[in-house]
């Protein structure tokens, strides 16, 4: 059976350097079946109806970029229901525990380096953790080897918990475009082996999809 692959972190026009018909003729023609439209909350626009290449699979989602717990939390109500992924910027600690701990939250991109607790919560609410190659393509020197060691370390722990990796190449311009085997072949830098980084860039949101209904037959159950 051929693997499907899709990369969950895309960015386009305002917020990528290509518009998103091309984005999507590239990412068919590099060997990907599909993409997450992942604009971040201040460049976001809704979902464009336009022609697919046969078989592309389009999800629309959201990267919300807030400076705030309260903006955080406001941004996530404003997008909880237009988007496929709901996904946060994160980096900041006081961000990234907000968003692990926030239960409309599916997708934590950009995280810093993560503790114990904060992995396990990501578990617990099986919130996805990105692992983003960008800073290993195109950074080089300090810059480079600290994102390396981030990453290694929160892969280590991600294993520990049975955290969801996604992995992606974090894509915004035609000079961010790796196939899938070249994607993958960087993964070893951070310790994955095949199999999970196989796993990690066949990311669906059938999985995603279940757990907001089920969060939502929650809340129903609890309103009623």
């Amino acid at each position: 059976m051929k693997r499907t692959y899709i990369d969950p972190n895309v960015h386009v026009k305002p917020d990528g350097a290509v518009e998103l018909e091309w984005m999507v003729e590239q990412l068919d023609k590099y060997g990907y079946s599909g993409c997450v439209i992942l604009n971040h909350s201040d460049k976001w626009f809704p979902s464009p109806d336009i022609d697919l290449p046969e078989g592309f699979r389009l999800f629309w989602g959201v990267e919300i970029r807030a400076e705030s717990v309260g903006e955080l939390t406001k941004l996530v109500g404003k997008f909880r229901s237009r988007v496929d992924l709901l996904a946060v910027h994160g980096g900041n600690e006081t961000i990234d525990r907000a968003a692990l701990d926030n239960k409309n939250v599916e997708l934590l991109s950009h995280p810093g380096r993560m503790n114990h607790i904060m992995m396990k919560l990501a578990a617990q609410k099986k919130i996805a953790i990105e692992f983003n190659l960008f800073d290993l393509i195109h950074r080089e020197g300090k810059f480079r080897s600290r994102s390396l060691f981030k990453l290694r370390e929160n892969l280590k722990l991600a294993r520990k918990y049975g955290v969801q990796t996604v992995l992606t190449g974090g894509i915004s311009s035609i000079y961010d475009l790796r196939a899938p085997r070249e994607v993958i072949a960087l993964s070893k830098l951070i310790g994955m082996s095949d199999h999970e980084a196989k796993a990690a860039l066949s990311f669906t949101l059938d999985e995603k999809f279940k757990r907001r209904r089920a969060i939502e037959d929650v809340t129903i159950i609890n309103q009623g």
